[in-house]
């Protein structure tokens, strides 16, 4: 296993980190997206798609660990992202971009997080260019204990 400093080192610089079958994904690395403007005739406007890098491309449908803070996206909590910065600070309340923050769908939907809990959870990367979705989403998400 890499030791603490060199996976300080590769957050910093937004590296992703393979451990043991599954890669760590930092918030830099989800960072590194693009956005292009694009005329959707059906919607009638247009909208920012994003384009993501080719190690994104590379890592959507693979099994990631991601550590963020746990954001509720509904009155009854069933609904959570999770996000690079705290609920203040996040892509909803403050100036962050919608690469700082992912939905999660979880295989426990009784699991119940309060607001900026800091937590890790593994599952299946998916990126969505939709104009209505966020552009990460963790598919299978469970939360996972720190080494």
């Amino acid at each position: 296993m890499p030791n603490r400093l060199l996976i300080s080192l590769c957050f910093l610089i937004g590296l992703a980190i393979p451990l043991s079958g599954q890669t760590t994904l930092s918030w830099p690395l989800l960072a590194k997206v693009q956005y292009v403007k694009v005329t959707d005739d059906g919607l009638g406007y247009a909208y920012m798609k994003p384009v993501f890098s080719d190690t994104l491309e590379a890592l959507e449908g693979q099994r990631v660990r991601i550590k963020g803070y746990v954001l509720p996206m509904d009155a009854e909590g069933k609904e959570m992202a999770l996000s690079a910065f705290p609920f203040s600070s996040c892509f909803f309340c403050g100036g962050a971009g919608q690469e700082s923050v992912m939905s999660l769908a979880l295989t426990d939907s009784a699991l119940r997080y309060e607001t900026d809990q800091v937590v890790t959870f593994e599952g299946i990367l998916a990126l969505s260019d939709e104009p209505f979705d966020l552009i990460y989403r963790l598919e299978s998400a469970r939360p996972v204990k720190e080494d």
